[in-house]
């Protein structure tokens, strides 16, 4: 697989990347994320390794794997990868590593949604932490005795709004793996390198199908739910334009040093941003509960669950 073809559909966003159609089609998203890019994290891949490197590669679960970090976008397409590292390093490290080498910081601006395993940064924006944030706890919620009260806090409702949209990663290392085997199945006797590169080849396919053809074949939908023919020709136009810019200067990409969160201005807090959002969401939030409206008869715990989820239950007749 050339580099210059691999950089061609598997590129990084710059900092006046436009937000993405799944979040400014979706008025509950686009009030407080516009400035969001994508979401991060890591997924561990079996991996192969020598005697004397086994403790190192032997992740928490107790299997040998390489540690692979992954940025996505929000139409399902991977903007960057860092694969080989050992499956016993800290995600938070792994991160590191990949700036380190060629992960760059979109600027000050434009961020990231990460999990627990990341520290909060610049332009990696976590959850509120302390309260619940994975979708299956609001699940379990929902399943709790009906004489409980949802509890609802302007945390709990940031959290699930990002838990909502983070959830791209995780989709993403689903389809990937299932497309790919051999993202999944016992590790291949290949040397290090050949086995790092194999979730690198994995991603370029996944984006170059999911950009030349957007129809999934054997189920007869759009690959992306929400990749409209504007985005499509604005991705094929970004395509060429790459492919000039790398026939012209081969190394430019590779001289650059990759931009670091701590040249951010200091007036940038990522913590604050998440702040005032939460804020903005949960007094919007409040004013959309004490609309007047008729509606069903719905059990209290699970009329706020629906508001939660943005799901507006029918008008009475």
């Amino acid at each position: 697989m050339g580099s210059k073809l691999y950089g061609i559909y598997v590129h990084q966003p710059g900092p006046d990347e436009a937000a993405s159609d799944v979040i400014m089609r979706n008025p509950k998203l686009k009030a407080y994320f516009g400035n969001c890019i994508g979401a991060l994290d890591g997924t561990h891949v079996p991996w192969k390794a020598h005697a004397a490197d086994d403790r190192r590669f032997r992740n928490r679960k107790g299997f040998l794997s390489q540690n692979v970090f992954a940025v996505c976008s929000f139409d399902l397409l991977f903007l960057h990868l860092h694969a080989g590292s050992e499956g016993s390093a800290h995600d938070q490290r792994v991160l590191t590593w990949a700036m380190e080498k060629d992960f760059r910081i979109p600027g000050p601006i434009k961020y990231y949604l990460g999990d627990a395993g990341y520290t909060m940064s610049e332009n990696i924006m976590v959850h509120c932490r302390g309260v619940r944030y994975h979708l299956r706890e609001w699940i379990a919620g929902a399943r709790a005795s009906s004489r409980e009260t949802l509890h609802c806090s302007k945390e709990e409702l940031f959290n699930l709004r990002h838990a909502q949209l983070r959830n791209v990663v995780e989709r993403i290392f689903g389809v990937v793996q299932r497309k790919f085997s051999i993202l999944t199945c016992t590790a291949p006797e290949y040397n290090y390198k050949m086995q790092a590169m194999l979730p690198l080849l994995c991603a370029f396919l996944h984006n170059y199908v999911h950009i030349n053809d957007p129809i999934n074949r054997s189920t007869g939908k759009a690959r992306a739910a929400k990749m409209t023919v504007e985005a499509k020709r604005a991705r094929m136009h970004d395509i060429a334009e790459r492919t000039e810019a790398a026939l012209r200067n081969q190394i430019l990409e590779e001289v650059e040093a990759p931009a670091r969160a701590e040249d951010s201005p200091a007036g940038q807090s990522i913590e604050a941003t998440r702040d005032e959002i939460a804020n903005r969401m949960w007094i919007d939030y409040l004013r959309y509960k004490e609309r007047p409206r008729r509606r069903r008869q719905v059990p209290d715990q699970l009329n706020e669950l629906l508001l939660a989820f943005d799901y507006d239950p029918p008008l009475a007749r």
